[in-house]
């Protein structure tokens, strides 16, 4: 099996890079991934915060 490329707590970073504002293709090239990564996750995120707050 593939091992990982990046850590979770790398992933978590480049996150909030995106989420400070970072251009996705700033961050794609700095971190050699593709747009649709970044915009999948960033995605999943959200509703996953909109799931939990909703739960409290």
């Amino acid at each position: 099996m593939k091992s990982k490329r990046y850590s979770t707590e790398q992933i978590i970073g480049i996150m909030k890079e995106a989420e400070a504002g970072m251009p996705v293709k700033e961050l794609c090239r700095k971190y050699g991934i593709s747009d649709v990564l970044v915009m999948r996750t960033t995605s999943f995120n959200t509703k996953l915060i909109w799931i939990l707050q909703s739960n409290a």
